[in-house]
């Protein structure tokens, strides 16, 4: 497995979103989820502010501000393999400015379905 893993970061932040929480505060236990090498990717993606708790090791992770806009970003499919292969084209990002570019990709998008600038 890479260091960072690009595609395991998105899987993590699509599903604990998608996850209902049994918490009114947005807690997520991730911990019964993770696979080898998670704790890793939830290190980078604290270290990365997408994710805050003290716990994150153990899957225990509030997801922040810019996990939650990382997690809009990423979400379409098409956007996804367009960050990658931008990151690829570049010869390697770190996560902050794969966050960033995922973000200016749909941003794009939205501007050219509405007919808007951002």
């Amino acid at each position: 497995m890479p260091l960072r893993d690009l595609d395991r970061i998105r899987e993590i932040i699509i599903e604990a979103s998608e996850t209902p929480s049994e918490y009114d505060d947005g807690l997520v236990e991730f911990g019964d989820r993770m696979l080898p090498g998670d704790e890793y990717q939830l290190y980078l993606m604290a270290d990365a502010g997408l994710i805050e708790g003290r716990a994150c090791k153990n899957g225990i992770f509030f997801i922040t501000n810019r996990g939650a806009d990382f997690y809009g970003a990423i979400l379409n499919e098409g956007v996804w393999e367009k960050t990658k292969a931008g990151a690829s084209q570049v010869g390697g990002m770190t996560l902050g400015m794969v966050k960033d570019l995922a973000v200016a990709y749909i941003k794009k998008e939205a501007a050219e379905k509405l007919g808007i600038s951002f």
